[in-house]
């Protein structure tokens, strides 16, 4: 996948003029050590803890697919090793950069005031 699937993260990789470095997602189930599974289940789990559950689970099938990257914008200098051409993210790195507050859509409400009816359509609020 060529763009970051970060909430909020317009960033895609063929559009931009600064190019940046993006990090794939890879399902845990096929890590070769423990500790490349544990990062990558961590990974997982900090998407799925930030997206909008009433918005869908794309996101659940471009992870199960692997399709899911994330940009370097969401991580810090000391999360991944600079190459000559290209970056690696390090075991352990999770991304706590530019990251979106987790926040719910509530979905349209309607009630009376005064006689008359009131609809809120849906909104974003943030979530406990």
């Amino acid at each position: 996948m060529s763009h970051c699937c970060i909430p909020g993260c317009t960033y895609v990789y063929k559009n931009a003029v600064i190019k940046r470095s993006l990090f794939k997602i890879l399902r845990p189930e096929f890590a070769k050590s423990e500790e490349e599974r544990n990062h990558r289940e961590s990974l997982v789990q900090s998407i799925l803890s930030i997206r909008d559950p009433t918005k869908g689970d794309k996101i659940k099938d471009m992870l199960h697919r692997e399709m899911a990257s994330i940009c370097e914008a969401h991580f810090t200098e000391n999360d991944f090793t600079v190459h000559s051409k290209s970056k690696t993210l390090k075991l352990g790195s999770i991304p706590t950069l530019h990251m979106p507050e987790k926040s719910c859509t509530v979905p349209k409400i309607s009630y009376f005031k005064d006689s008359h009816l009131i609809i809120l359509s849906g909104y974003h609020v943030k979530c406990p």
